[in-house]
């Protein structure tokens, strides 16, 4: 079985701020230090476990830090701002120069004209088939 490209907690956080339209759900709080402070964390965490094929777990908020603590220890990557509750903080400086890499295109899913970058969250978000693949941004049934 051929192994499947894995998208990485860090670019996946980053095409959130990235994209104002997320910004309800996770935003900068001081993008000059790469602070950043999850609004709705359990929103986050569903979208991130939209993006992992085969989970049989739903995505939790407690889940979610653990990879982010996990990604902290192994990589000196993002750390866990002191005092403030759900802030983090990005420590490499090269993700600053990448940001056009992650930043959400304005296409739609049936666009196929445009190509979203690898890592946007138009790609996160839907399947080849143009449908959502997280309830979250579903449009809602009027009766």
């Amino acid at each position: 079985m051929p192994k499947t490209k894995k998208l990485c907690l860090q670019p996946f956080l980053r095409g959130l701020l990235d994209d104002p339209s997320k910004s309800d759900i996770i935003r900068w709080t001081d993008k000059s230090k790469m602070e950043f402070r999850f609004v709705d964390q359990h929103k986050v965490a569903e979208i991130w476990g939209a993006t992992k094929p085969g989970r049989k777990a739903k995505m939790t908020y407690d889940n979610m830090c653990k990879s982010l603590r996990k990604f902290c220890k192994d990589r000196d990557g993002l750390e866990k701002v002191e005092g403030r509750l759900c802030s983090w903080r990005f420590l490499d400086s090269s993700i600053d120069s990448q940001s056009d890499t992650f930043t959400s295109s304005v296409a739609t899913p049936n666009d196929k004209n445009k190509e979203s970058p690898p890592f946007s969250i138009d790609r996160i978000l839907f399947s080849d088939s143009g449908r959502s693949i997280c309830t979250f941004f579903k449009t809602p049934r009027h009766l």
